[in-house]
């Protein structure tokens, strides 16, 4: 689940009160806007260029109920996004790279992460005449429905399937030894 830091100090900052302001609004509320604004960048601009973003947009992903091109004003206005560019044609979200651009960086630094270790997995096969289940017919591991059969979603945060678990298992055989002991717990 993503997040982004939010201080205590922007309840009074002089930003925070110049976009309440403007929109004629709380700071409560201003604050709840500034957040939906900030939520919406991280998977919609993670880079923090709004380069091709209309106010529209924007407006509409953070369910502003009055004229879309006030709200994207009173961003510009109180300083939380820049112009830039030639004839300042261009936005960005202000200090992005400071904020909300750290979790993008973990994000990315996290994918390169799992590509590695995914990676290192391909290369490791089960060695299934060390394993104490070689001896039996059973299969490795008992077969998991899909939470579609059982009348969930597909949700990808759901239950494993039994290629992710026999990946797991390799994983742990091979940082622990092919005679670990590894059950599965639902």
């Amino acid at each position: 689940m993503a997040w982004t830091e939010s201080h205590q100090a922007l309840a009074t900052h002089r930003k925070m009160l110049d976009f309440a302001s403007e929109l004629g609004i709380g700071r409560a509320e201003a604050i709840g806007w500034l957040h939906l604004f900030w939520w919406w960048a991280l998977d919609n601009a993670p880079s923090g260029n709004l380069k091709g973003i209309k106010a529209q947009q924007i407006a509409t992903a953070v369910a502003w109920p009055n004229d879309s091109n006030s709200f994207l004003s009173a961003l510009i206005n109180a300083g939380f996004v820049d112009r830039c560019g030639r004839g300042a044609t261009g936005m960005r979200i202000h200090n992005w790279n400071k904020y909300g651009g750290k979790l993008c960086a973990a994000r990315d630094a996290h994918k390169q992460r799992m590509r590695r270790s995914r990676a290192a997995l391909d290369n490791t096969t089960l060695d299934k005449s060390r394993s104490d289940h070689s001896r039996s017919e059973k299969p490795l591991l008992p077969p998991t429905p899909s939470p579609a059969a059982c009348g969930g979603s597909d949700d990808p945060y759901g239950e494993p399937t039994d290629e992710e678990v026999a990946a797991t298992v390799a994983a742990v055989n091979k940082r622990f030894g092919k005679n670990a002991k590894v059950r599965r717990v639902r």
